[in-house]
Order: structure tokens, then C-alpha cells, then sequence
């Protein structure tokens, strides 16, 4: 199955409306799994850098090859 940015962002998108400061990839993918997201997602959020992400759309340059819709 194939995924996409917009599938990323609605899986994700919460975490960055509740947290005032940047999630780490830990954050992310935990956030992911809360929410139901599909394992497509979640193994792509597991191919992220270990690092911290201020906005969702710090993600997209390290996901350049997943389309948006």
C-alpha cells in the first residue's frame, strides 16, 4: 500500500496542535499508533532521521518521495 503526505498529515497532525515545542521522531510515530494509522504510515515515519520537527512540514523534505495525495 502506498501512502501519502495527506494520510501522514492527518495521522500526525494533532501532535504538533497540542505540543508547543518540536516532537522527536519517538513522539511522532507513537502519535501515529494512537491514532489508528495505517502501517504504511508508521514505517514511514520510522524512515524519518532521528531528530526534532518543529512543523509538519519540516517531514517533507525527508519524505521528497511520497507523494501528496
Amino acid at each position: 500500500m502506498t501512502v501519502t503526505r495527506a494520510e501522514i498529515a492527518d495521522a500526525i497532525r494533532d501532535i504538533f496542535d497540542r505540543t508547543r515545542g518540536s516532537v522527536s521522531r519517538e513522539d511522532l510515530i507513537a502519535g501515529a499508533v494512537t491514532a489508528d494509522a495505517s502501517p504504511s504510515v508508521i514505517a514511514c515515519l520510522s524512515q524519518l532521521p532521528t531528530a526534532t520537527f518543529a512543523h509538519l512540514t519540516d517531514l517533507w523534505p525527508h519524505v521528497n518521495g511520497v507523494p501528496v495525495e
